[in-house]
Parts: structure tokens; sequence; C-alpha cells
């Protein structure tokens, strides 16, 4: 069931469901091409300056279930190390952004030759969020290369990164 206007509790129309029904699904495309070779934090943009910051408000007590497909390209010429570290973040109303996912070096690879590396790569992620709310929830996705000098790009040479947020009853 998808309803995009977005009726709460369960509710859609004059109909009720019970827990564990999908009764709200957003989805968010970026195709924006971004670079850094900082060692700090890139939040994933969806403009030069802008954070994509995919948004969905929920019925208090219902659950978000989030699907997100990234692409990240990550190269370093002459160096071992082309890892980076992938991180989801949630901010509830007027509230500060906090970790909710955190996959350490699951993007990436290392060489063992020392020779210098380039890989591209789609993450993707699968949550299950129960932010206990209603107000206005958004999320944000950051990179952060291991070493300065390591070149992480988003969306590189076409790809559309996707997050799909869904309301669940509970």
């Amino acid at each position: 069931i998808i309803d995009t206007v977005g009726s709460k509790s369960g509710v859609v129309g004059s109909d009720v469901y019970p827990d564990g029904h999908v009764v709200q699904v957003l989805q968010y495309t970026n195709n924006y091409n971004a670079t850094t070779t900082s060692a700090g934090e890139l939040d994933f943009e969806q403009s030069s300056g802008v954070v994509w910051e995919p948004s969905i408000t929920v019925t208090s007590g219902n659950k978000v279930l989030i699907l997100a497909h990234i692409h990240v390209l990550t190269t370093y010429t002459s160096n071992s190390e082309d890892r980076v570290t992938y991180k989801m973040y949630q901010k509830k109303g007027s509230g500060s952004y906090a970790e909710i996912i955190r996959d350490y070096r699951s993007i990436g690879l290392y060489d063992w030759g020392g020779d210098g590396v380039w890989m591209k790569q789609a993450h993707t992620t699968n949550y299950l969020s129960s932010p206990n709310t209603g107000d206005l929830i958004k999320y944000k996705i950051t990179l952060q290369a291991d070493s300065a000098g390591q070149t992480v790009q988003t969306n590189y040479a076409g790809d559309v990164s996707n997050i799909i947020l869904m309301e669940v009853t509970a």
C-alpha cells in the first residue's frame, strides 16, 4: 500500500491496518557527483554545498524502514589503503543528527602490493528505525576516507543513488 499523501497510524482513507503494514513510501534519488581528497567526513550532497537529506514524517510509535543504495568510487595512487567508512545519521524535528549506522571501512579495498587502487562500488543498507516521534525525520549519509590524499567520489560516471523511506505501522 503506497500513500504519498502521508496517512498515519495505519489509517489510509477509512481503512485501518494492523502492525507491520507499510502506509507511506517515499523515494529520493540523487545523481550529483561530488569529490573529495580529505580524510574528514564528506556529506553526501544533492548539489554543491547542499546536503542530501531524505525525510519523512510518521505517526509517533510507527517505524521507518530505510532502503539505501549509494554509488561510491574510491582511488589512491601509490598506496595500499583505499577504504571508506560509511555512516548514516537520523535527525528528529529540530534536534541534532545522531549516528544510527556505522559501517567501518565497508567500501573500498586494501592493496597488499602498495601500487595504488581504484574501486567503484554500490553500497546497500537496509535498516528498521524506531524513531518514536511524530516530527519530521531527516536522514543523511557521510563517507570518510581512511587517509588524506585518497579520492572519494559519489555517483561517478552518471550513477544514481537512491533512498527509499517506508512508514511501517507498529
